[in-house]
């Protein structure tokens, strides 16, 4: 079986499951990888040319492959846990904002941009951080259904929002966050505050 990039890894390990869907699954190597340990795997693909990849890369595997948009082709409650990779933050966001009485309580997002979207629905939503990882360049966001206010935001100033909470102690993922925003070559609040931590580094 072919291997899972990096980034793919670190959302397969930080799956519970036991019944698990992955939303846009391309060419099927995350749902064929986590079939091998969880209950129950379902894989969602919208367009036919990656639907037809995955059948042939899932085919005789326990894999239950679905065409379809997002969450539609699921059932309420059919599902423990999401992931969702490969796609930009806003269309991570939207697709979960649509099927949102769908939702199971553990949603695994690796969005191909800034994380900020999904961090703020989360928080509207819901949903509390249970973990953050920067690999392979992006981040992996680790969500749980939880209550009141998300602890790991308590005590932060709303700056933490953008860089995600619990990556405030990853030197390298702040010097490119730090890159991108001077890049802009305005002020920006959120330059002053990574600067501050890296700073705190030294």
């Amino acid at each position: 079986m072919e291997m899972l990039s990096p980034g793919r890894q670190a959302v397969a390990d930080r799956v519970i499951g036991p019944r698990h869907v992955d939303i846009g699954c391309d060419h099927g190597l995350l749902p064929l990888a986590l079939c091998s340990r969880l209950q129950r795997v379902i894989a969602v693909e919208k367009h036919r040319g990656p639907f037809e990849t995955a059948r042939r890369a899932l085919s005789g595997s326990a894999v239950d492959l679905r065409q379809g948009d997002g969450l539609d082709p699921l059932q309420a409650g059919e599902v423990d846990s999401l992931s969702a990779c490969g796609m930009g933050a806003l269309n991570i966001r939207d697709l979960l904002q649509r099927g949102r009485e769908k939702l199971p309580p553990q949603l695994v997002l690796q969005p191909q941009d800034n994380a900020l979207p999904v961090r703020r629905w989360a928080r509207e939503n819901g949903f509390h951080l249970r973990d953050e990882c920067w690999i392979d360049g992006h981040v992996v966001v680790d969500l749980q259904v939880g209550t009141g206010p998300d602890p790991a935001y308590a005590g932060l100033p709303e700056e933490a929002e953008f860089f995600g909470p619990l990556l405030l102690h990853h030197r390298e993922y702040l010097s490119r966050q730090q890159q991108w925003l001077e890049g802009l070559g305005r002020p920006d609040s959120r330059l002053e505050f990574v600067r501050r931590l890296l700073r705190a580094f030294r």
